[in-house]
C-alpha cells in the first residue's frame, strides 16, 4: 500500500508549511500584544488587583497572569478577559466582562472559578444598550 493511497489529498509544498509555521506564531503574538495594550484590558486587570469584592471572594491577590493561551474577546462595545489569579487562598480563574459607554470602559461583572470548580458571580455595573 503506497503512502498516496492513505493520503488522497496532494501533499502541501514545503514553502507553504514553512509560511504557516512562521506566520501562525506571529499572528498569535500580534493578537496578544494588541489585547494587552487596550484600555479595557488594563481596566480589567486593575479591577482584579484593586477590587475589595474580588479580595473578599479570593483572598488578597498576589499575582494576575494573562498569557497568549488564555481567552479573550473584544469588540467596540463589549469585552471579556480570562485571567489566572494567585491569591492568599489559592489559584482562581477570573473572567472579567466589560462594556463601553462613549469613551469609557466599565466593569460589568466578574465570574470567579476556583480549582475545584466552585463559581462565584459578582455583578458590578449595569451597562445600558
Amino acid at each position: 500500500m503506497s503512502l498516496t493511497s492513505l493520503w488522497p489529498l496532494p501533499f502541501p509544498k514545503p514553502r507553504y508549511v514553512v509560511a504557516l509555521v512562521i506566520s501562525l506564531p506571529a499572528l498569535i503574538t500580534v493578537l496578544y500584544f494588541s489585547a494587552i495594550n487596550r484600555d479595557d484590558f488594563k481596566m480589567a486587570k486593575k479591577f482584579i488587583e484593586d477590587s475589595t469584592q474580588i479580595a473578599a471572594a479570593t483572598g488578597k491577590v498576589q499575582s494576575v497572569e494573562f498569557g497568549p493561551w488564555t481567552t479573550f474577546n473584544f469588540d467596540a462595545k463589549h469585552s471579556d478577559y480570562l485571567f489566572d489569579v494567585v491569591s492568599d487562598d489559592g489559584k482562581f480563574a477570573i473572567k472579567i466582562s466589560l462594556c463601553s459607554t462613549a469613551t469609557l470602559w466599565r466593569v460589568e461583572a466578574a465570574d470567579i472559578r476556583d480549582r475545584n470548580g466552585k463559581e462565584i458571580h459578582i455583578s458590578v455595573d449595569q451597562c445600558n444598550g
